[in-house]
């Protein structure tokens, strides 16, 4: 397998990048994932609330199959970051993927870096996004990092969509679990003031234009947080995504054999946008289980949910068709 980087520099504030062009699938080792095109949220700067503690960033290698399979997540993030993967031909559309993993981790390779390859093979231009973990800072300051880090990406990248070619009216944002309550929230809370603007770049609209939500937790409707609720939960808690006129088309999907998210949710999340006039689509599947990404249960009617997404896609005017 063999990564091929463009020539051609990329700046993005005040960052000199190369375009990362990944033309091969599968996935490759942990250390490589920190080799690519990737630029930092905050530029030089330290991300909000960080205080300037400065976490040990840890990769691991989490597959039942080495050395033939990485399945490599992440850990320990004190710099948010995007990482970026262009297709061999662009067609103007950009997607940020923000990994699950429980807020707690970042499963970056079947959530992230694969997801981004499948949307390449579409011309969508990826960013993988690395945000700050809840879990990992102190209480009353973890719970607000994953909004500031994905409000900051969407404005980012609106502010230097024309560096990347990008359409500035079609970013969009797919998350899976944590990360699809990511997705939601930024979809549904893109108004809502979760830092102090630093640049010209938080003068932009932090709304994506669509959203695509894949296993994601929505609210904690009907259960109760333990005494000692993680800033995991409590980011969840904290931040139920609560549609509005305004908020993001979306597109949802689930499995009814979920252990891990009641597909309640999705269903609420859904019927709340209808009420609210939001276009939205909802499928849920009988088996599929939790983490099903692009990978697993194949076998299963589940495994079609890409090709519904893109069909959705199309029919917003995200991608052409």
């Amino acid at each position: 397998m063999k990564t091929l980087h463009s020539s051609r520099p990329v700046r993005f504030a005040g960052f000199a990048l190369s375009a990362l062009l990944v033309l091969y699938t599968g996935l490759c080792s942990a250390a490589s994932f920190k080799g690519q095109a990737e630029f930092p949220l905050w530029g030089d700067q330290a991300a909000p609330a960080t205080n300037g503690v400065k976490l040990e960033e840890k990769w691991t290698d989490v597959s039942s199959n080495k050395p033939f399979e990485q399945e490599p997540e992440v850990a320990g993030i004190s710099t948010p970051t995007l990482s970026v993967f262009v297709p061999r031909s662009p067609n103007g559309a950009a997607m940020i993927v923000i990994p699950g993993g429980g807020y707690s981790k970042l499963c970056f390779g079947k959530e992230g870096v694969e997801i981004a390859r499948w949307l390449n093979s579409l011309g969508i231009t990826a960013f993988v996004l690395k945000h700050r973990l809840p879990v990992e800072w102190p209480t009353g300051v973890g719970r607000h990092m994953p909004l500031q880090d994905g409000q900051r990406a969407v404005r980012l990248l609106r502010a230097h969509a024309a560096d990347w070619n990008l359409d500035p009216q079609r970013i969009g944002v797919m998350g899976f679990s944590a990360g699809g309550h990511l997705a939601a929230l930024l979809g549904t809370a893109w108004k809502q003031k979760s830092y102090e603007a630093r640049d010209a770049i938080d003068a932009l609209s932090a709304r994506p234009d669509v959203i695509v939500v894949a296993y994601g937790v929505f609210d904690f409707a009907g259960r109760t947080l333990p005494a000692k609720a993680s800033e995991g939960a409590l980011a969840i808690h904290d931040y139920p995504a609560v549609p509005a006129a305004d908020s993001s088309p979306a597109f949802i999907v689930a499995a009814d054999d979920d252990p891990k998210v009641n597909t309640e949710q999705s269903a609420r999340f859904y019927a709340a946008l209808h009420n609210a006039k939001v276009p939205a689509e909802l499928h849920i599947y009988r088996g599929g289980d939790h983490g099903f990404a692009l990978r697993k249960n194949n076998a299963l009617p589940v495994a079609d949910w890409a090709r519904q997404s893109l069909e959705w896609m199309r029919a917003s005017g995200f991608v052409p068709r």
